[in-house]
This record gives C-alpha cells, structure tokens and sequence, in this order.
C-alpha cells in the first residue's frame, strides 16, 4: 500500500473519530471546506502535530467576521420591521 493511500485511510478513519460534543473530522471537514483538498490535508497534518498555521487562523477570522457581520445585518432588519 503507498504512503499517499495509508495517509487517506488515517484521515478517513480520524473523520469517523468523536471526542465529546467536537471530533476531529470536524477540524478536517472546516478545513476542506475552506481550501482544496491537498492544502486541506497538509492543514489537517500539522494540526494534528500540535500547528495551526496563520493561513487556517487569517481564513477562519475571515469566517467569524463574515458571520458576525451577517447576524448584526439581521438583528438590524428584524429591528427596523419591527420598529415600523
């Protein structure tokens, strides 16, 4: 079996993995959804070696504010409805 298909096979395997109410495969499905597949997995490598690169914590800011941004938006609409 090729390193690459032993790779996969842990990633898979960690995706099924649950500890609490977070799971690793959480960590590994954000990161997949944020970027391509191969960044997504070198990511995922060095998390699980104890790094969180600045390129996952600039994106995942990018995400919260984006969200952030999008809730105030709605609890000014609802505001403003129920203001009229």
């Amino acid at each position: 079996m090729s390193q690459e298909l032993e790779k996969k096979l842990r990633i898979d395997e960690l995706e099924d993995l649950r500890n609490g109410n977070h799971s690793l495969g959480d960590v590994y499905r954000f990161l997949r959804r944020i970027f391509d597949e191969s960044i997504a997995e070198v990511e995922f490598q060095r998390f699980m070696s104890g790094e969180l690169s600045e390129r996952v914590l600039a994106r995942s800011r990018e995400l919260v504010e984006d969200d952030n941004c999008s809730r105030r938006d709605s609890r000014s609409a609802e505001a403003a409805r129920a203001a009229a």
